[in-house]
């Protein structure tokens, strides 16, 4: 989460949106990390381009499942 995090964060700053990831130690998806990547970069590109301000990140537990939830403080 945090290296999908890090592709976006030039285009945060230029826009002035500040990028938080919430990622709690020792939780780690089974399988690649390039996956969990791509997988969430439409998320994040959605969310840098209509947030008003902030972009975060949470990863939590939910039983054997690991979810992950991109937030922006945007219209809509």
């Amino acid at each position: 989460v945090r290296l999908a995090l890090s592709g976006f964060a030039e285009d945060a700053e230029r826009r002035g949106i500040r990028l938080t990831a919430d990622v709690p130690d020792g939780i780690r998806a089974g399988t690649d990390a390039e996956i969990v990547e791509r997988a969430l970069a439409p998320l994040l590109e959605n969310a840098v381009r209509h947030a008003a301000g902030h972009v975060i990140v949470r990863v939590a537990r939910d039983q054997q499942r690991i979810v992950i939830e991109v937030r922006d403080d945007g219209h809509g």
